[in-house]
């Protein structure tokens, strides 16, 4: 993997944490970056021209699985868990549309949790 050239995720991201992590793992302090920072969809892009690597969210990976043009290599990333929160004020009124919207978010995600556990566990990978 690391003869293969890499995306760099832009400065500050979560995912640039996750690659440093994958690369201590591997033994490695430095990797081929052949392009760094930009948009999602520019990284998206250079991938389906080359035989770039990088580290995406399985949701990502998950959303293109049928594009066929991100393979997922069978590789554990080391990282933090990860949390999404949603903040209100505490002293003032709930209002049904806020809280219907907050549930709609929590279910949304928890549909979203349950597809991709499914979509791993039936997932053969291979190189």
């Amino acid at each position: 993997m690391l003869d293969y050239p890499w995306i760099a995720p832009p400065p500050g991201s979560p995912l640039l944490e996750d690659l440093r992590s994958l690369l201590l793992s591997l033994g490695a302090t430095e990797i081929k970056i052949r392009y760094s920072g930009g948009s999602l969809t520019s990284a998206i892009n250079y991938m389906k021209e080359t035989d770039a690597l990088t580290v995406l969210p399985h949701s990502v990976v998950f959303t293109f699985r049928k594009e066929k043009f991100i393979t997922a290599l069978p590789v554990a990333i080391p990282h933090p868990e990860r949390a999404l929160g949603l903040l209100r004020l505490a002293d003032t009124p709930r209002a049904p549309a806020v809280d219907a919207f907050a549930q709609h978010i929590r279910q949304s995600f928890d549909n979203l949790k349950h597809l991709i556990k499914r979509h791993e566990q039936a997932v053969v990978w291979g190189m």
